[in-house]
Protein backbone atom coordinates (compact mmCIF):
# COMPACT_ATOMS: atom_id res chain seq x y z
CA UNK A 1 0.00 0.00 0.00
CA UNK A 2 3.05 2.47 0.90
CA UNK A 3 4.20 1.75 -2.65
CA UNK A 4 1.10 2.53 -4.29
CA UNK A 5 0.59 6.22 -2.44
CA UNK A 6 4.08 6.85 -3.50
CA UNK A 7 3.52 6.16 -7.16
CA UNK A 8 0.42 7.86 -7.22
CA UNK A 9 2.52 10.58 -5.83
CA UNK A 10 4.30 10.46 -8.49
CA UNK A 11 2.04 11.14 -11.32
CA UNK A 12 0.06 13.92 -10.25
CA UNK A 13 3.72 16.05 -9.83
CA UNK A 14 4.38 14.71 -13.33
CA UNK A 15 0.83 16.20 -14.62
CA UNK A 16 1.15 19.58 -12.89
CA UNK A 17 4.97 20.23 -14.42
CA UNK A 18 3.32 18.78 -17.88
CA UNK A 19 0.68 21.40 -17.71
CA UNK A 20 2.26 24.09 -16.78
CA UNK A 21 4.83 23.59 -19.35
CA UNK A 22 2.18 23.14 -22.00
CA UNK A 23 0.73 26.36 -20.66
CA UNK A 24 4.03 28.17 -21.20
CA UNK A 25 4.42 26.92 -24.75
CA UNK A 26 1.44 28.47 -25.55
CA UNK A 27 2.13 31.98 -23.99
CA UNK A 28 5.77 32.03 -25.97
CA UNK A 29 4.26 30.71 -29.51
CA UNK A 30 1.44 33.69 -29.53
CA UNK A 31 2.40 36.35 -32.56
CA UNK A 32 4.71 33.95 -33.95
CA UNK A 33 5.56 33.02 -37.36
CA UNK A 34 5.72 29.55 -38.60
CA UNK A 35 9.49 29.30 -38.53
CA UNK A 36 10.24 31.13 -35.18
CA UNK A 37 7.06 29.00 -33.94
CA UNK A 38 9.10 25.77 -34.48
CA UNK A 39 11.78 26.66 -33.22
CA UNK A 40 10.01 27.89 -30.29
CA UNK A 41 8.70 24.52 -29.96
CA UNK A 42 11.93 22.59 -29.88
CA UNK A 43 13.53 25.10 -27.45
CA UNK A 44 10.34 24.45 -25.01
CA UNK A 45 10.43 20.90 -25.72
CA UNK A 46 14.11 20.87 -24.25
CA UNK A 47 12.95 23.36 -21.85
CA UNK A 48 10.37 21.00 -20.52
CA UNK A 49 12.55 17.60 -20.29
CA UNK A 50 14.75 19.24 -18.45
CA UNK A 51 12.23 19.94 -15.59
CA UNK A 52 10.91 16.50 -16.21
CA UNK A 53 14.54 15.03 -15.99
CA UNK A 54 15.05 17.00 -12.67
CA UNK A 55 11.97 15.99 -11.48
CA UNK A 56 12.49 12.51 -11.42
CA UNK A 57 15.65 13.43 -9.82
CA UNK A 58 14.71 15.01 -6.88
CA UNK A 59 12.08 12.33 -6.20
CA UNK A 60 14.63 9.82 -6.37
CA UNK A 61 16.87 11.84 -4.02
CA UNK A 62 13.71 11.97 -1.46
CA UNK A 63 11.49 9.05 -1.57
CA UNK A 64 14.32 7.10 0.49
CA UNK A 65 14.02 4.21 2.35
CA UNK A 66 16.32 5.69 4.79
CA UNK A 67 17.27 8.60 7.33
CA UNK A 68 18.30 11.67 5.28
CA UNK A 69 21.85 12.28 5.81
CA UNK A 70 22.86 15.29 8.53
CA UNK A 71 19.92 14.31 11.14
CA UNK A 72 21.38 12.76 14.21
CA UNK A 73 20.31 11.97 18.25
CA UNK A 74 22.38 12.81 20.82
CA UNK A 75 25.22 13.73 18.63
CA UNK A 76 24.97 9.95 17.12
CA UNK A 77 24.95 10.35 13.06
CA UNK A 78 22.03 8.56 11.77
CA UNK A 79 21.98 9.47 7.86
CA UNK A 80 21.72 6.37 5.93
CA UNK A 81 20.40 4.10 8.81
CA UNK A 82 16.91 2.15 8.12
CA UNK A 83 14.68 2.79 11.32
CA UNK A 84 15.86 -0.46 12.73
CA UNK A 85 19.42 0.12 12.73
CA UNK A 86 18.94 3.50 14.08
CA UNK A 87 16.66 1.80 17.20
CA UNK A 88 19.41 -0.25 17.87
CA UNK A 89 22.58 2.76 17.97
CA UNK A 90 19.67 4.79 19.86
CA UNK A 91 19.20 2.16 22.53
CA UNK A 92 22.94 2.09 22.97
CA UNK A 93 23.29 5.55 23.08
CA UNK A 94 20.48 5.94 25.32
CA UNK A 95 22.35 2.88 28.13
CA UNK A 96 25.38 4.72 27.41
CA UNK A 97 24.29 8.53 28.06
CA UNK A 98 21.33 8.14 30.18
CA UNK A 99 20.39 5.27 31.44
CA UNK A 100 23.35 4.20 33.03
CA UNK A 101 24.03 7.41 34.41
CA UNK A 102 24.00 7.49 38.68
CA UNK A 103 22.91 9.11 41.14
CA UNK A 104 24.38 8.99 44.67
CA UNK A 105 21.90 9.62 47.47
CA UNK A 106 23.48 10.78 50.48
CA UNK A 107 21.81 10.80 54.57
CA UNK A 108 24.53 11.56 57.19
CA UNK A 109 27.61 9.19 56.63
CA UNK A 110 25.20 6.70 54.55
CA UNK A 111 25.10 6.84 50.33
CA UNK A 112 22.84 4.78 47.85
CA UNK A 113 23.95 4.79 44.23
CA UNK A 114 20.79 3.91 41.79
CA UNK A 115 21.06 4.23 37.69
CA UNK A 116 19.05 6.37 36.04
CA UNK A 117 17.01 3.64 34.72
CA UNK A 118 16.51 1.99 38.41
CA UNK A 119 15.20 5.21 39.18
CA UNK A 120 12.23 4.81 37.05
CA UNK A 121 13.82 6.80 33.42
CA UNK A 122 13.42 5.16 30.30
CA UNK A 123 12.34 6.53 26.67
CA UNK A 124 11.23 4.61 23.56
CA UNK A 125 13.89 4.39 21.06
CA UNK A 126 12.00 2.69 18.25
CA UNK A 127 9.51 6.08 18.78
CA UNK A 128 12.76 8.41 18.69
CA UNK A 129 14.05 6.41 15.38
CA UNK A 130 10.65 7.05 13.66
CA UNK A 131 10.92 10.59 14.43
CA UNK A 132 14.30 10.94 12.99
CA UNK A 133 13.40 8.95 9.70
CA UNK A 134 10.26 11.36 9.59
CA UNK A 135 12.47 14.31 9.07
CA UNK A 136 12.37 16.48 6.43
CA UNK A 137 9.37 14.37 4.46
CA UNK A 138 6.85 16.99 4.99
CA UNK A 139 5.87 19.94 2.28
CA UNK A 140 6.00 19.41 -1.26
CA UNK A 141 9.14 18.43 -3.24
CA UNK A 142 10.84 21.77 -3.60
CA UNK A 143 10.83 22.46 0.12
CA UNK A 144 11.47 19.07 0.96
CA UNK A 145 14.64 19.51 -1.69
CA UNK A 146 15.96 22.81 0.03
CA UNK A 147 15.53 21.42 3.39
CA UNK A 148 17.53 18.21 3.06
CA UNK A 149 20.04 20.11 0.91
CA UNK A 150 20.23 22.00 3.96
CA UNK A 151 20.85 19.47 6.18
CA UNK A 152 24.35 18.84 4.51
CA UNK A 153 25.50 22.56 5.61
CA UNK A 154 23.73 22.58 9.02
CA UNK A 155 23.17 18.99 10.74
CA UNK A 156 20.10 18.44 12.81
CA UNK A 157 20.61 16.80 15.88
CA UNK A 158 17.41 15.82 17.44
CA UNK A 159 16.60 15.96 21.17
CA UNK A 160 14.92 13.11 23.11
CA UNK A 161 11.92 12.81 25.27
CA UNK A 162 12.50 10.97 28.91
CA UNK A 163 9.80 9.30 30.46
CA UNK A 164 9.64 9.04 34.38
CA UNK A 165 8.09 6.28 35.87
CA UNK A 166 6.81 7.89 39.03
CA UNK A 167 5.83 4.77 40.99
CA UNK A 168 9.06 3.29 40.58
CA UNK A 169 11.10 5.89 41.56
CA UNK A 170 8.62 6.11 44.72
CA UNK A 171 8.96 2.54 45.20
CA UNK A 172 12.55 2.53 44.97
CA UNK A 173 12.81 5.81 47.31
CA UNK A 174 10.36 3.50 49.81
CA UNK A 175 12.97 0.94 49.90
CA UNK A 176 15.57 3.26 51.87
CA UNK A 177 12.77 3.64 55.16
CA UNK A 178 13.87 1.02 56.79
CA UNK A 179 17.47 2.36 56.54
CA UNK A 180 17.09 5.84 56.99
CA UNK A 181 13.78 6.29 59.39
CA UNK A 182 14.34 5.22 63.15
CA UNK A 183 11.75 5.61 66.35
CA UNK A 184 11.89 8.48 68.25
CA UNK A 185 12.67 6.95 72.05
CA UNK A 186 10.41 9.06 74.88
CA UNK A 187 12.55 10.23 77.68
CA UNK A 188 11.92 7.53 80.84
CA UNK A 189 11.19 8.56 84.21
CA UNK A 190 12.09 5.76 87.70
CA UNK A 191 12.60 6.52 90.68
CA UNK A 192 16.06 5.14 92.40
CA UNK A 193 16.69 5.29 96.13
CA UNK A 194 13.88 7.71 96.83
CA UNK A 195 14.96 9.98 93.74
CA UNK A 196 13.60 10.30 90.21
CA UNK A 197 15.97 9.63 87.76
CA UNK A 198 15.17 11.31 84.38
CA UNK A 199 16.68 9.44 80.92
CA UNK A 200 16.84 11.89 78.22
CA UNK A 201 14.27 11.70 75.21
CA UNK A 202 16.55 10.76 71.41
CA UNK A 203 14.83 12.03 68.57
CA UNK A 204 13.59 10.04 65.77
CA UNK A 205 14.11 10.20 61.75
CA UNK A 206 11.23 10.08 58.92
CA UNK A 207 11.68 10.04 55.39
CA UNK A 208 10.25 12.86 53.77
CA UNK A 209 9.37 10.28 50.36
CA UNK A 210 7.31 12.76 48.19
CA UNK A 211 9.73 15.67 48.70
CA UNK A 212 12.65 13.38 47.54
CA UNK A 213 11.28 12.09 44.62
CA UNK A 214 11.15 15.71 43.50
CA UNK A 215 14.60 16.53 44.24
CA UNK A 216 15.55 13.32 42.29
CA UNK A 217 13.28 14.02 39.30
CA UNK A 218 14.49 17.75 39.07
CA UNK A 219 18.44 15.98 38.50
CA UNK A 220 17.03 13.08 36.15
CA UNK A 221 15.76 15.89 34.07
CA UNK A 222 19.45 17.46 33.30
CA UNK A 223 20.54 14.25 32.75
CA UNK A 224 24.19 14.66 34.40
CA UNK A 225 25.63 11.94 35.61
CA UNK A 226 27.20 11.31 39.30
CA UNK A 227 25.01 13.80 41.08
CA UNK A 228 24.80 14.08 44.93
CA UNK A 229 21.10 14.14 46.25
CA UNK A 230 20.43 14.46 49.99
CA UNK A 231 17.54 12.87 51.24
CA UNK A 232 15.03 14.36 52.79
CA UNK A 233 14.42 13.56 56.28
CA UNK A 234 12.20 15.31 58.72
CA UNK A 235 13.33 14.95 62.81
CA UNK A 236 10.97 13.48 64.56
CA UNK A 237 10.18 14.95 68.27
CA UNK A 238 8.77 12.00 71.08
CA UNK A 239 6.04 12.83 72.87
CA UNK A 240 7.72 12.45 76.42
CA UNK A 241 10.38 14.94 76.84
CA UNK A 242 13.05 15.35 79.89
CA UNK A 243 11.58 19.07 80.36
CA UNK A 244 8.50 17.46 80.75
CA UNK A 245 8.69 14.36 83.27
CA UNK A 246 11.03 16.87 85.26
CA UNK A 247 7.46 18.41 86.30
CA UNK A 248 7.24 15.02 88.57
CA UNK A 249 8.08 16.06 91.30
CA UNK A 250 5.53 16.29 94.17
CA UNK A 251 3.30 13.65 96.41
CA UNK A 252 -0.18 15.11 95.12
CA UNK A 253 -1.81 12.39 96.63
CA UNK A 254 -1.23 9.09 98.77
CA UNK A 255 -3.18 6.51 100.55
CA UNK A 256 -2.38 3.27 102.55
CA UNK A 257 -4.47 0.02 103.88
CA UNK A 258 -3.44 -2.68 106.66
CA UNK A 259 -3.79 -6.78 105.98
CA UNK A 260 -3.14 -9.99 107.51
CA UNK A 261 -0.10 -11.07 107.01
CA UNK A 262 -1.59 -15.04 108.21
CA UNK A 263 -3.05 -15.56 104.33
CA UNK A 264 0.26 -15.88 102.59
CA UNK A 265 -1.99 -16.66 99.24
CA UNK A 266 -4.03 -13.22 100.01
CA UNK A 267 -0.50 -11.26 100.44
CA UNK A 268 0.76 -12.89 97.24
CA UNK A 269 -1.91 -11.61 95.26
CA UNK A 270 -1.56 -8.09 97.00
CA UNK A 271 2.07 -7.87 96.34
CA UNK A 272 1.59 -8.84 92.40
CA UNK A 273 -1.15 -6.42 92.16
CA UNK A 274 0.96 -3.60 93.72
CA UNK A 275 3.63 -4.15 91.74
CA UNK A 276 1.40 -3.79 88.25
CA UNK A 277 0.70 -0.15 89.33
CA UNK A 278 4.50 0.62 90.46
CA UNK A 279 6.43 2.84 88.52
CA UNK A 280 3.50 3.33 86.02
CA UNK A 281 3.84 6.58 84.11
CA UNK A 282 0.08 8.65 83.06
CA UNK A 283 -0.03 11.08 81.04
CA UNK A 284 -1.79 14.17 80.80
CA UNK A 285 -5.32 13.24 79.49
CA UNK A 286 -4.56 9.23 80.03
CA UNK A 287 -6.83 7.27 81.48
CA UNK A 288 -6.07 4.53 83.57
CA UNK A 289 -8.15 0.89 83.98
CA UNK A 290 -6.64 -1.05 86.60
CA UNK A 291 -8.24 -4.30 85.27
CA UNK A 292 -6.06 -3.73 82.36
CA UNK A 293 -3.38 -2.90 84.48
CA UNK A 294 -3.21 -6.28 86.69
CA UNK A 295 -4.16 -8.42 84.02
CA UNK A 296 -4.38 -11.49 83.27
CA UNK A 297 -5.33 -12.37 86.55
CA UNK A 298 -3.65 -15.79 86.01
CA UNK A 299 -1.48 -18.30 87.77
CA UNK A 300 1.20 -17.80 85.49
CA UNK A 301 1.03 -13.78 86.24
CA UNK A 302 1.68 -14.63 89.80
CA UNK A 303 -1.73 -14.78 91.32
CA UNK A 304 -3.08 -17.60 94.16
CA UNK A 305 -6.47 -18.43 95.07
CA UNK A 306 -7.98 -16.11 97.83
CA UNK A 307 -11.15 -15.45 98.89
CA UNK A 308 -13.57 -13.48 96.91
CA UNK A 309 -17.54 -12.22 97.20
CA UNK A 310 -19.42 -14.00 95.00
CA UNK A 311 -23.19 -13.30 95.35
CA UNK A 312 -23.63 -13.52 98.87
CA UNK A 313 -20.92 -15.59 100.29
CA UNK A 314 -17.25 -16.21 99.75
CA UNK A 315 -15.53 -18.13 97.58
CA UNK A 316 -11.79 -19.47 96.47
CA UNK A 317 -10.76 -17.85 93.50
CA UNK A 318 -7.61 -16.41 91.44
CA UNK A 319 -6.21 -12.93 92.82
CA UNK A 320 -8.82 -12.89 95.63
CA UNK A 321 -7.48 -9.61 97.62
CA UNK A 322 -6.92 -7.26 94.59
CA UNK A 323 -9.79 -5.23 95.40
CA UNK A 324 -7.45 -4.08 98.42
CA UNK A 325 -4.94 -3.09 96.04
CA UNK A 326 -7.72 -0.90 93.68
CA UNK A 327 -9.28 0.67 97.35
CA UNK A 328 -5.64 1.73 98.32
CA UNK A 329 -5.07 3.23 95.14
CA UNK A 330 -8.44 4.98 94.66
CA UNK A 331 -7.58 6.36 98.33
CA UNK A 332 -5.19 8.12 96.65
CA UNK A 333 -6.38 9.25 93.58
CA UNK A 334 -9.24 11.16 95.32
CA UNK A 335 -6.70 12.75 97.35
CA UNK A 336 -4.81 13.92 94.47
CA UNK A 337 -8.25 14.92 93.51
CA UNK A 338 -8.01 13.15 89.98
CA UNK A 339 -11.04 12.57 87.84
CA UNK A 340 -12.27 9.49 88.87
CA UNK A 341 -14.26 7.73 85.81
CA UNK A 342 -15.80 4.47 87.13
CA UNK A 343 -15.82 3.06 91.06
CA UNK A 344 -18.13 0.85 92.44
CA UNK A 345 -18.55 -0.04 96.26
CA UNK A 346 -18.30 -3.53 97.43
CA UNK A 347 -21.54 -6.02 98.02
CA UNK A 348 -20.56 -5.91 101.96
CA UNK A 349 -18.40 -3.04 103.62
CA UNK A 350 -14.34 -4.20 104.19
CA UNK A 351 -12.33 -3.73 107.20
CA UNK A 352 -9.41 -2.45 105.90
CA UNK A 353 -11.45 0.57 104.91
CA UNK A 354 -13.91 2.94 105.88
CA UNK A 355 -17.84 2.83 104.50
CA UNK A 356 -17.67 4.59 101.53
CA UNK A 357 -14.00 4.84 100.60
CA UNK A 358 -13.18 1.04 99.15
CA UNK A 359 -13.25 0.50 95.01
CA UNK A 360 -14.36 -3.11 94.43
CA UNK A 361 -13.06 -4.79 91.20
CA UNK A 362 -14.13 -7.73 89.07
CA UNK A 363 -12.38 -8.69 85.82
CA UNK A 364 -15.06 -8.20 82.70
CA UNK A 365 -17.71 -7.17 85.55
CA UNK A 366 -16.82 -3.89 88.00
CA UNK A 367 -13.42 -1.92 87.09
CA UNK A 368 -11.95 1.19 88.75
CA UNK A 369 -10.93 3.54 85.62
CA UNK A 370 -9.62 7.13 86.70
CA UNK A 371 -8.43 10.20 84.46
CA UNK A 372 -5.11 12.13 84.80
CA UNK A 373 -7.10 15.70 84.74
CA UNK A 374 -3.90 17.93 86.14
CA UNK A 375 -2.38 19.24 82.55
CA UNK A 376 1.03 17.19 83.76
CA UNK A 377 2.39 13.64 83.75
CA UNK A 378 1.72 11.78 87.05
CA UNK A 379 3.92 9.02 88.48
CA UNK A 380 2.19 5.90 90.43
CA UNK A 381 4.26 4.63 93.05
CA UNK A 382 3.05 1.39 94.95
CA UNK A 383 4.49 -1.03 97.55
CA UNK A 384 3.17 -3.75 100.02
CA UNK A 385 4.59 -5.67 102.75
CA UNK A 386 5.18 -5.75 106.35
CA UNK A 387 1.27 -6.22 106.77
CA UNK A 388 0.72 -2.67 104.77
CA UNK A 389 0.12 -1.24 101.09
CA UNK A 390 0.27 2.16 100.10
CA UNK A 391 -0.10 4.32 97.00
CA UNK A 392 1.44 7.47 96.35
CA UNK A 393 0.96 9.62 92.96
CA UNK A 394 3.74 12.16 91.99
CA UNK A 395 3.42 15.03 89.72
CA UNK A 396 2.87 18.78 89.68
CA UNK A 397 0.92 19.94 92.29
CA UNK A 398 -1.27 22.38 90.69
CA UNK A 399 -3.23 23.68 93.84
CA UNK A 400 -2.52 26.07 96.15
CA UNK A 401 -0.33 24.37 98.96
CA UNK A 402 -1.96 25.14 101.95
CA UNK A 403 -4.94 23.46 100.13
CA UNK A 404 -5.88 20.07 102.12
CA UNK A 405 -8.82 17.28 101.42
CA UNK A 406 -10.58 14.71 103.87
CA UNK A 407 -13.18 12.66 103.61
CA UNK A 408 -16.18 11.66 106.00
CA UNK A 409 -19.25 9.69 105.92
CA UNK A 410 -22.78 9.57 106.90
CA UNK A 411 -24.96 6.48 107.34
CA UNK A 412 -28.62 7.18 105.53
CA UNK A 413 -29.90 4.41 105.93
CA UNK A 414 -29.87 1.09 107.35
CA UNK A 415 -30.78 -2.63 106.30
CA UNK A 416 -31.35 -5.23 108.95
CA UNK A 417 -30.27 -8.55 107.86
CA UNK A 418 -32.94 -10.73 106.31
CA UNK A 419 -33.87 -14.01 108.47
CA UNK A 420 -31.60 -16.65 109.00
CA UNK A 421 -30.65 -19.37 106.53
CA UNK A 422 -31.13 -22.55 108.64
CA UNK A 423 -29.98 -26.09 107.44
CA UNK A 424 -30.70 -28.71 110.21
CA UNK A 425 -27.43 -30.86 111.25
CA UNK A 426 -28.51 -33.78 113.03
CA UNK A 427 -24.85 -34.15 114.19
CA UNK A 428 -25.85 -31.43 116.64
CA UNK A 429 -27.95 -32.02 119.53
CA UNK A 430 -31.74 -30.89 119.31
CA UNK A 431 -31.97 -26.99 119.69
CA UNK A 432 -28.43 -26.87 119.29
CA UNK A 433 -27.64 -23.61 116.57
CA UNK A 434 -23.98 -23.05 114.56
CA UNK A 435 -23.59 -20.12 112.75
CA UNK A 436 -21.64 -21.27 109.71
CA UNK A 437 -22.02 -17.82 108.20
CA UNK A 438 -22.13 -14.26 109.46
CA UNK A 439 -24.21 -12.19 107.56
CA UNK A 440 -24.11 -8.47 107.21
CA UNK A 441 -26.07 -5.63 108.27
CA UNK A 442 -26.71 -3.66 104.89
CA UNK A 443 -26.02 0.27 104.74
CA UNK A 444 -25.78 3.47 102.44
CA UNK A 445 -23.34 5.70 103.18
CA UNK A 446 -23.16 9.10 101.68
CA UNK A 447 -19.41 10.07 101.25
CA UNK A 448 -18.69 13.95 101.33
CA UNK A 449 -15.29 15.98 100.74
CA UNK A 450 -13.99 18.57 102.90
CA UNK A 451 -11.45 21.08 101.27
CA UNK A 452 -9.80 23.65 102.98
CA UNK A 453 -7.42 26.19 101.44
CA UNK A 454 -6.03 29.82 102.76
CA UNK A 455 -8.02 29.08 106.52
CA UNK A 456 -11.42 28.25 104.79
CA UNK A 457 -13.38 25.30 104.61
CA UNK A 458 -15.95 24.13 102.73
CA UNK A 459 -17.75 20.39 101.99
CA UNK A 460 -19.52 18.79 99.05
CA UNK A 461 -21.01 15.47 98.48
CA UNK A 462 -18.56 13.45 96.96
CA UNK A 463 -20.31 9.89 96.42
CA UNK A 464 -23.18 7.32 97.82
CA UNK A 465 -22.21 3.75 98.76
CA UNK A 466 -24.97 0.69 98.72
CA UNK A 467 -24.15 -2.31 100.90
CA UNK A 468 -26.15 -4.97 100.69
CA UNK A 469 -27.94 -7.17 103.74
CA UNK A 470 -26.97 -11.24 103.78
CA UNK A 471 -28.65 -13.37 106.10
CA UNK A 472 -26.34 -15.46 108.68
CA UNK A 473 -25.93 -19.11 107.52
CA UNK A 474 -26.99 -21.64 110.37
CA UNK A 475 -26.48 -24.98 111.15
CA UNK A 476 -29.57 -26.28 113.38
CA UNK A 477 -29.92 -29.73 115.85
CA UNK A 478 -33.16 -31.78 114.92
CA UNK A 479 -36.21 -30.93 116.71
CA UNK A 480 -36.88 -32.44 120.17
CA UNK A 481 -39.41 -35.50 119.49
CA UNK A 482 -42.27 -35.15 122.17
CA UNK A 483 -43.27 -38.53 124.09
CA UNK A 484 -47.01 -38.22 124.30
CA UNK A 485 -48.26 -41.82 124.73
CA UNK A 486 -50.79 -41.96 126.92
CA UNK A 487 -52.50 -39.24 124.21
CA UNK A 488 -52.51 -36.45 126.84
CA UNK A 489 -50.47 -33.49 127.19
CA UNK A 490 -47.97 -33.81 129.92
CA UNK A 491 -48.35 -31.12 132.71
CA UNK A 492 -45.00 -29.25 133.51
CA UNK A 493 -44.05 -28.65 136.57
CA UNK A 494 -43.97 -25.43 138.34
CA UNK A 495 -40.45 -23.92 138.68
CA UNK A 496 -38.98 -22.00 141.86
CA UNK A 497 -39.40 -18.75 141.81
CA UNK A 498 -35.91 -18.36 141.90
CA UNK A 499 -35.19 -20.18 139.13
CA UNK A 500 -37.69 -18.11 137.46
CA UNK A 501 -35.96 -14.72 138.32
CA UNK A 502 -32.83 -16.13 137.27
CA UNK A 503 -33.98 -17.65 133.59
CA UNK A 504 -35.54 -13.60 132.95
CA UNK A 505 -32.70 -12.51 134.06
CA UNK A 506 -30.73 -14.34 131.69
CA UNK A 507 -32.80 -13.37 128.81
CA UNK A 508 -32.96 -9.57 129.32
CA UNK A 509 -28.93 -10.15 129.27
CA UNK A 510 -29.20 -11.98 125.87
CA UNK A 511 -31.67 -9.62 124.00
CA UNK A 512 -29.19 -6.77 125.42
CA UNK A 513 -26.15 -8.33 123.75
CA UNK A 514 -28.15 -8.53 120.53
CA UNK A 515 -28.89 -5.59 120.54
CA UNK A 516 -25.53 -3.97 120.95
CA UNK A 517 -23.76 -6.60 118.10
CA UNK A 518 -26.43 -5.28 115.73
CA UNK A 519 -26.54 -1.51 116.26
CA UNK A 520 -24.80 1.30 114.34
CA UNK A 521 -23.90 4.46 115.69
CA UNK A 522 -26.26 7.02 114.25
CA UNK A 523 -24.07 10.11 115.81
CA UNK A 524 -20.61 10.93 114.59
CA UNK A 525 -17.55 10.60 116.46
CA UNK A 526 -14.81 13.45 115.65
CA UNK A 527 -11.57 11.30 114.79
CA UNK A 528 -8.30 12.83 112.42
CA UNK A 529 -7.47 11.66 108.77
CA UNK A 530 -4.82 10.19 108.82
CA UNK A 531 -3.96 11.31 105.50
CA UNK A 532 -4.73 14.75 106.00
CA UNK A 533 -4.17 15.51 109.57
CA UNK A 534 -7.11 17.30 109.95
CA UNK A 535 -10.23 17.09 112.22
CA UNK A 536 -13.50 16.03 110.78
CA UNK A 537 -16.56 18.05 110.48
CA UNK A 538 -18.53 17.13 113.51
CA UNK A 539 -21.61 16.20 111.57
CA UNK A 540 -20.42 13.22 109.78
CA UNK A 541 -18.27 10.26 110.48
CA UNK A 542 -14.79 10.88 109.92
CA UNK A 543 -12.94 8.39 107.67
CA UNK A 544 -9.40 8.02 106.36
CA UNK A 545 -7.92 4.55 104.33
CA UNK A 546 -6.13 3.25 107.48
CA UNK A 547 -9.33 3.97 109.93
CA UNK A 548 -10.51 1.17 111.77
CA UNK A 549 -13.58 -1.37 110.95
CA UNK A 550 -17.03 -0.56 110.53
CA UNK A 551 -19.58 -3.15 112.55
CA UNK A 552 -20.43 -6.47 109.88
CA UNK A 553 -16.92 -5.27 108.02
CA UNK A 554 -15.31 -8.15 106.30
CA UNK A 555 -11.72 -7.98 105.02
CA UNK A 556 -12.23 -10.78 101.91
CA UNK A 557 -12.62 -9.43 98.52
Amino acid sequence: MAIKVADEGKMKNNKVIAMLMVGLAAVALTGCSEEQTTTKLEDQNKTNQYWLELSKDTEAKLEIDTIYPGVSVMGVDLGGKTQAEAKVMIEQELNDQILAHEVVLTYEDQEWVFSFEELGVSADAEEIASRAFNVGRSGDLRQREQFVDGLLLEKEDMQIDIAFDKEKLMATVEGLCDEVQREAVDAQLSRENSKFVITPEENGAELDIEMTVKDIQAVLQKGENNQKISLSVKEVKPEITKELLENVKDIIGSGSTYYSTSNANREQNLIVGASKLNGMLVMPNETVSFNTMVAPITEENGYKPANVIQGDEYVLDLGGGLCQVSTTLYNAVIRAELEVLERDCHAFPADYVPMGLDAAVAQGYIDFRFCNDTGYPIYISMWCGGGEIGAAIYGKEIHDDSRKVSFDYVITDVIEKPKAKEVEDPKLKPGERVVEVEGHTGYTVDTYKTVTENGESYTEWFSTSYYFASADKVRVGPKKQENNNSGSKPVKPAEPEESKKTEESSAAAQESTTQQESSVPQESTTQQDSVTGQDSLPQVEQTDSSAGATPNQESEG
